[in-house]
Formats: C-alpha cells, structure tokens, sequence
C-alpha cells in the first residue's frame, strides 16, 4: 500500500522536488519500484479499493506537514523491514522530514547516546558470552552446544507467556538444569522455574524512568511507599549474587551511584547534577524537539537513502519493494491470525485480576465466518495451527473481515490463556523479526 501511495504522489506530482534533489538519494530507483504499484494492483493485495488508496495519498501529499505514526504490527511479518523502509519513503518524498508536525515517528529514542551503554551492559565484566536472535530463544537454549545452557537467569521478562511457540519454550525451559526467575508475581515463566525470587516494586525503590514513547520527559523516582525489609530489591540480589561468585571486578555500588554512573552523559549534556535531577521532571532537550533539522543524517551518503547499498549487501532488496506473504489461509486453515494488545493492558502484564483460572481468552470472528461454521456469541470454539491449539469463547464482530479472527495477546497460560501456543517461532527479514502476525489458523465450535 505503502508504494502505491508513492506511486499516486509521483503520478499526481505531490513530490517536493527541491528536497529530494538535495536530501534523497536513490528516488530514481525508487520510482521505478513505485511504478509497478499501481492503486489497482495494490487493491488486489490489500481489499481496499483503489480510490480510496487515491484519496488517502492525496490527503497527505496536499497536507503539510503530514505525520505518520508507524506502530509494531506492521513488523510482525516476513516483510516488515521493506514496509517500513516504504513507508519511511512516502516523507522523504514529500519533504515531511525536519519539520515540526512531519516526520515517521515509531518510538521515542530521544536518551541514544544520553546513556551510558558500557554501565548498563556491563560488556567490560563479561568473561565469556554469546549472542542470538531474540524471537529464537527457545531454539537458542534447546541447540546451543559446546557449552550446552545450563541455567537461566531470567528478570523483567514472561517469555513462556509472551515468546512465540509457548510449547516450544517450556521444552526449551524443562531441558535447562536450572531457573531462576525475579518477579513480584508468579507467571508462567516463574512456574517454570525452580527458584522464584521475590523483589521490591519499582514504587519502593529508587530509580530513573526515561521517556517513553509519549513524550520526552526524563523523571527521577523517589520511594513512595517502605520497602518490606525481608523482599530485597534486584539492586540488592545482584549485588549480593556478584559477591557470592567471587567477582571482584563488579562494582559495590548504592542505587544512586550507579544511577549517576548511567546518566553521566546526560547529566553532563544537560548541566545537571542527580541531585537537581530530584527537583522533578526534565525535558530531554537533545536535538531539540524535532527530528533531523540539520537535515544530516546516518547514512554513508548524509542523505535519506531510498536505494542502500548496505542493505543489498545483508541480501535485501537496495530499495524498499513488496514481497508477497507466502503464508495464506486455505480449505485447511481459512482464517488469518492477528493477535494484538488488548486495550488497557501491557503483554502480560495486567491480567492478574481482569480473569480468573478457568476462564477462556475471546476469538473475535466476523459475522460470515461466525454464520459459516454455525457459531454464535458466547459458543465454546477451538482455534487450531500447525503449531498448537487454544480453547477460546467466540464473539462474533459484525465490523471484522471474514478471513479474520483476533484474539488478543497476554492472557496467562495458568489462567486458560497462552495466545503463543498457535504461533510457531520465527524470525525474518530486518532486524530478524519476530512473525508473530503470519499465521492462519481454523476454528471449530465445541460441544458443552
């Protein structure tokens, strides 16, 4: 869709022309790829209808600045690397780059190079480690050799619950001779484990929280409420855990210290103290507040490069193109698969109270799918992959495509949920991606 939209802009000449000869590099090559994709055969991949494809890229080549605001889903297959590089494409082609109220904004990085790397990975400390793709965990741990995994530390993570292929990774956990969790609550992943190690909630503690996504506010965080003295914090464990392996090297320091130690470069930046940091809320002024003024950017060219030649050395097109997705519905699994955020929580996050054990995660189907297999609202199903199968209530959406059933991600394992089960473990395209979106599946209505 991405490209089609191109190919309307440069169609309709709704092109800032003066930006991409100064700032773009590869548009010629680009064009070419935009040409092909016409609205009509974008149409045909995507189900919308070519005037609409028409009608949204007029509405942003016309409206300056125009903003896009590029979510996870569209990574969450095979080809969501060239997706993004499309659709980062459609700015640079318009010029809506280092200009307020412009720009393709994902999530907030305004703390690179604000934080000091070195501190937070402790690489300096490291004797012997390995490397591997995050979506392929439970592989990792299940073929590594030579040294086999022997224990898994594992904090400030569920990845039996939220990982692709749930039964993969309790494989992968049950080959392991020993796991350790930190948690304040029992998840999926601390009942997997063998030792459950309980620790003070981030209310207790001191600590720094950078800006997210939201905005661009770094904030210092005092205790609000005393810590229970027998539940130590993840400060105190590693700590105590270092001093116990005998490593002599790893710095004996308070909370505070290594706070400071991991914002020098911000604190320096900014002129500011811990301290003064305490006062309240700071505005990470770095680079201002709008992205990329100085039109200076870093690629080997300076300039917004829609033809990379580093991208066709990693084996990638050099500039962004379609690639179809092989994986299709079929007579065996006619439904595609989405599972998403459920509104008001964060991955597994808040479902401690919103379920009780016993309870069913929800299928969303559309109203023709639902009259095709004879389900109503509120009918025991089953949802069935190559990888796994998941008890679900249907819930019928009169607004939902037919080919598609959702149900949202994060519902515990323990609780009747596990969403995971159905999607076997891959990672692909740029930046190895973890395909949690390209799945198809059946469902059938259950008696009882």
């Amino acid at each position: 869709m991405a490209l089609a939209l191109a190919h309307v802009l440069i169609e309709e000449d709704l092109v800032d022309a003066a930006f991409i000869r100064k700032h773009v590099k590869g548009f010629l090559a680009f064009k070419e790829v935009a040409k092909v994709w016409t609205p009509e055969a974008a149409a045909e991949e995507t189900g919308l209808e070519a005037e609409a494809i028409r009608r949204l890229a007029r509405l942003y080549g016309q409206s300056k600045p125009a903003c896009i605001l590029v979510g996870y889903g569209v990574q969450r297959y095979t080809n969501g690397g060239e997706t993004v590089r499309a659709i980062d494409a459609l700015a640079a082609i318009t010029g809506n780059i280092g200009i307020p109220g412009g720009g393709v904004n994902y999530n907030n990085d305004r703390m690179d190079g604000l934080v000091d790397e070195e501190v937070l990975s402790g690489k300096s400390l490291r004797v012997f480690h390995r490397t591997y793709p995050r979506p392929m965990m439970a592989e990792f741990i299940l073929t590594a050799d030579e040294p086999k995994v022997k224990a898994i530390f594992c904090t400030r993570a569920n990845p039996v619950t939220q990982y692709m292929d749930t039964g993969k990774m309790l494989r992968a956990f049950e080959s392991v001779d020993f796991k350790v969790t930190i948690d304040h609550f029992m998840t999926d992943t601390a009942l997997a484990s063998d030792v459950v190690l309980p620790c003070a909630h981030f209310l207790e503690t001191t600590d720094v929280i950078l800006p997210p996504a939201v905005h661009s506010y770094l904030t210092y965080c005092s205790p609000v409420v005393k810590a229970d003295p027998w539940i130590p914090s993840e400060h105190w464990i590693f700590t105590a855990l270092a001093k116990r392996l005998g490593l002599a090297a790893f710095p004996s320091l308070s909370e505070e210290a290594w706070l400071e130690l991991a914002l020098r470069p911000f604190l320096k930046a900014e002129g500011l103290s811990l301290e003064e940091l305490k006062a309240g809320p700071v505005l990470v002024s770095k680079e201002g507040l709008v992205a990329w003024t100085d039109l200076k950017f870093g690629t080997p060219s300076g300039r917004v490069e829609l033809w990379s030649n580093r991208a066709g050395m990693d084996g990638f097109e050099p500039t962004a193109d379609y690639r179809r997705v092989v994986v299709r519905p079929s007579a065996k699994a006619p439904f595609y698969l989405l599972t998403p955020h459920i509104q008001g929580s964060l991955h597994s996050q808040h479902f401690l109270d919103l379920h009780e054990a016993g309870e069913r995660p929800v299928v969303y189907l559309g109203l023709g799918a639902a009259k095709g297999l004879g389900i109503d609202s509120g009918d025991l199903v089953e949802v069935r992959t190559d990888t796994g199968r998941l008890a679900c209530t249907a819930a019928v959406d009169e607004a939902q495509r037919a080919d598609l059933v959702v149900i949202h991600e994060g519902w515990w394992l323990q609780k009747g949920g596990g969403v995971n089960q159905l999607i076997g473990e891959r990672a692909a395209g740029m930046g190895l991606l973890a395909v949690y979106y390209e799945v198809v599946c059946s469902v059938e209505k259950l008696q009882g």
